[in-house]
């Protein structure tokens, strides 16, 4: 986040939160997902919200600080075709490294996403 600055939509949680950024998700599938920067959170707090909508008129749906040591992670139920955006920032104005992970649980036959090459993550 080294370079980016605070954007008009704060954080409901942590302190002094700004230079974040966005980042973009579109649930192939309705379920559970989980977004999180706990694996590379070491050493640098991080701070993140989850909205959905289109931007301008966007809904804050969760805000998590330190829910795994400096790292964030929000759990929340996906719609199919909805767009979900994540904002992540540096807990009181801190800069560093991060890795964004998303898990979208898929357990269930009717439920089984198409794998195309080269377009899986």
């Amino acid at each position: 986040n080294a370079g980016a600055t605070a954007s008009p939509e704060g954080f409901t949680c942590g302190f002094g939160v700004s230079k974040d950024v966005w980042f973009r998700y579109t649930a192939a599938a309705s379920g559970p997902v989980s977004v999180s920067t706990c694996t590379a959170a070491r050493g640098f707090d991080t701070v993140m919200r989850l909205w959905s909508g289109a931007c301008g008129s966007l809904s804050s749906i969760a805000c998590n600080d330190d829910r795994c040591g400096l790292g964030s992670q929000i759990d929340f139920q996906a719609t199919q075709g909805t767009t979900y955006f994540v904002q992540v920032g540096g807990y009181n104005g801190q800069e560093g490294n991060f890795e964004l992970v998303l898990v979208a649980s898929n357990d269930e036959c009717t439920g089984a996403l198409p794998l195309s090459l080269g377009a899986n993550g």
